[in-house]
């Protein structure tokens, strides 16, 4: 949200950053200039409102170019609810309950304190009054990277004070501890005494110790190994998903495709449900233009060679649009284009808009939504974090076809127990529900599959 919406939550906001050092008042833009030879660069200043959270200034250095410039010489990968699951589920086996824990430390980004040279391109104003700030900040894209490396340093000195058996991850700047029952009151007191002792400052209301810990958005119980979706959650992506079915456009997908990616952490063999949702995602509608043709060389002149219109112009056609279709036919490239047209019609072509909003669902994309809110959710209700669970079976499966009949069959043998199916189709049965026009048995490769599918 602009600053400007609610003047008087961001007027509070920076008096707390004044306070608290992390922004100072520059006079005057001139005097920003004197200060920092180099040069200035001036962000824009907005207010974030999230889910449980308070509200908090983010500076978007992307409007002033700054983040486009920056490049980081490496990438961090962030942990998630997969990563417990992969320990707890390959750990060697504990004689006792895992005990669970958080800290959170609190405004973690802005204690990376910026060089003076550097915090010219850290500005912005409110109220017709200069700001910069001294340390990193919320939209910067070197924020994150300051801090992982601190966090990561954070990481390694507590294991090696911790020592005994534990485990530990840390998202941003949430760290989540798995201590043996037994030990896990002496161990998180140790974790505390170290982060205060190194001058960390805790974020106390968020401090966890107990059977359920809030952790990367979800609840786990680490004494039974199973984690929860949050009511608040299971809400939001409901509401999500119907906006979406509602008023299908770009911002919307691309909200239920985040927020469905980090729901399906655990459950990554469904994400193949999210490929209609990629696929609507990137298809731009194109609309149709009408070209005089007194006008036509003109407005080759407008493309590049990827049929790309380039500049202003006087037919107003949108700057960034490509052409895709000219007479029925694919357009990629301004060659395909014609040099000149007849002079007794006008032509039409169709251009997309690479920045358009709009866009269309499929009905793949409404059957995986519909699926999202009816069975993923409720699965996510409670689903288990130990997957070390092993189970040998034998089990054999096989299908033939001939001209106009298919069959499959198979067996599994569970201890001392076996269990076989067997079932044949005729070219009637299946033309029902499966258009097959051609021999049966040129699609025996789709009955071995369907009959290893039914196996599992």
């Amino acid at each position: 949200m602009s600053a400007s919406k609610d003047p008087a939550i961001t007027e509070q906001l920076i008096q707390k950053e004044l306070a608290d050092g992390f922004v100072e008042e520059i006079p005057s833009v001139a005097d920003a200039e004197k200060r920092w030879k180099q040069g200035i660069a001036l962000g824009k200043l907005g207010v974030v409102h999230a889910d449980n959270r308070d509200p908090r200034l983010v500076l978007d250095s992307t409007i002033c170019g700054m983040n486009g410039r920056c490049h980081l010489p490496e990438k961090q990968r962030l942990p998630n609810l997969r990563h417990v699951s992969f320990f707890l589920s390959t750990c060697p086996p504990l004689q006792e309950e895992w005990q669970g824990a958080s800290i959170d430390i609190k405004a973690a980004h802005k204690r990376m304190l910026i060089k003076e040279e550097e915090r010219g391109s850290l500005l912005f104003k409110f109220r017709n009054r200069l700001y910069a700030y001294r340390t990193t900040h919320f939209g910067a894209k070197t924020s994150a990277w300051h801090w992982g490396r601190v966090s990561a340093a954070l990481m390694r000195l507590l294991h090696c004070l911790l020592y005994f058996r534990h485990a530990s991850w840390v998202y941003v700047d949430d760290f989540l501890f798995l201590f043996p029952r037994s030990t896990a009151s002496i161990q998180f007191a140790f974790s505390i005494i170290l982060l205060r002792v190194i001058g960390a400052p805790l974020s106390w209301k968020k401090l966890e110790f107990n059977s359920n810990i809030e952790w990367n958005g979800w609840s786990i119980q680490p004494s039974c190994m199973t984690a929860q979706l949050p009511l608040f959650k299971h809400t939001k992506i409901t509401l999500l998903i119907n906006n979406l079915l509602q008023q299908p456009c770009l911002k919307n997908i691309e909200k239920i495709i985040g927020i469905l990616l980090w729901a399906t952490s655990l459950v990554h063999h469904v994400r193949f449900l999210l490929t209609s949702l990629y696929r609507d995602l990137y298809a731009i509608p194109a609309t149709n233009y009408s070209i005089p043709p007194t006008e036509w060389v003109y407005f080759l002149q407008l493309l590049n060679d990827n049929a790309t219109i380039t500049t202003h112009n006087t037919l107003n056609l949108l700057v960034g649009g490509q052409i895709v279709e000219f007479r029925h036919a694919t357009i990629s490239t301004s060659s395909q284009l014609p040099k000149d047209i007849p002079i007794e019609r006008h032509a039409w072509v169709r251009i997309r808009d690479p920045n358009c909003d709009k866009r269309k669902l499929s009905e793949a994309s409404r059957d995986t939504l519909q699926w999202s809110k009816h069975s993923l959710l409720p699965l996510l209700s409670s689903i288990p974090l130990n997957r070390s669970t092993h189970l040998t079976i034998q089990a054999a499966a096989d299908a033939f076809a001939v001209e106009n009949t298919m069959g499959i069959g198979g067996w599994v043998q569970l201890n001392s127990n076996i269990f076989w199916f067997s079932q044949t189709w005729d070219r009637s049965d299946l033309t029902k529900f499966l258009p097959v026009n051609k021999s049966l048995q040129r699609y025996i490769t789709s009955w071995e599959a369907l009959a290893q599918l039914c196996i599992i």
